[in-house]
């Protein structure tokens, strides 16, 4: 979390490493439920060029984003995440909302 708050593009490339060295996919959705959320939502607007490149060049990290919700879903960059596969909240399955 420090590392997020600091330097959040060097806690983008340490998620995506985790993501690269999960054993298997529910730990990447783990990953991408957990500390790429928190970081999106802290950081969203500066990382959304960074995470959209990352998510065309790599599956498992496409996997990650789309197990982010995102909680401004109707804004500009909002809808740069959804594009991506996040999901809006108040969706069916969303349990946090």
């Amino acid at each position: 979390m420090k590392l997020s708050r600091e330097s959040p593009k060097e806690a983008l490339e340490v998620i995506a490493s985790l993501v690269q060295r999960a054993g298997d996919y529910e730990l990447v959705e783990d990953i991408g439920a957990g500390p790429l959320e928190n970081l999106i939502r802290e950081h969203g607007l500066l990382l959304i060029d960074d995470i959209e490149a990352r998510a065309q060049a790599d599956h498992r990290f496409r996997l990650a984003v789309s197990h982010v919700w995102i909680e401004e879903a109707d804004s500009v960059i909002g809808l740069r995440y959804l594009a991506l596969g996040c999901k809006p909240p108040g969706v069916p399955g969303d349990t946090d909302a």
